[in-house]
């Protein structure tokens, strides 16, 4: 099958209407040395006629590097905020410790698809250390 013959080929499926489900991705962005992982967690899903429903919670083993994904459960509905807790144990570090998260940044008029959260490491650095980078077509060259 040649390019273009794929191209068209894959215009042929029906892809149906799209819904109003809503998926959140939970990403564990800790360095796999740490051995961090996230064993549980739950995502309620509110919609804008008031009404609301979960994802879990639900026993996971999410590891460094590993993703996993909730989703709404009302076709017809619109999305605008999502809570997120987790629950995180840590090699080296005594029981649990359970993280929430608020998701509510969209418009009005707006209904959420997808969101992303990662759990990880913060990285800031300083701004007179951003202009120093050697930046070419959008990727880093040099580490900062």
């Amino acid at each position: 099958m040649t390019d273009d013959q794929l191209t068209e080929a894959v215009g042929l499926f029906d892809v149906g209407t799209l819904t109003g489900l809503c998926e959140l991705v939970l990403e564990n962005t800790t360095p796999a040395g740490w051995d961090v992982v996230i064993v549980s967690a739950g995502a309620n899903f509110y919609y804008r006629d008031g009404s609301s429903d979960t994802d879990g919670p639900r026993a996971i083993q999410l590891r460094g590097g590993e993703k996993t994904s909730f989703f709404s459960r009302k076709p017809s509905g619109c999305t605008n905020r999502i809570f997120l807790a987790i629950t995180v144990v840590a090699r080296g570090e005594p029981g649990s410790k359970t993280y929430t998260a608020n998701i509510d940044d969209v418009k009005p008029d707006e209904c959420m698809r997808i969101r992303g959260l990662s759990f990880g490491p913060k990285n800031n650095i300083s701004e007179s250390l951003l202009k120093k980078c050697d930046w070419a077509d959008g990727f880093i060259i040099t580490a900062c």
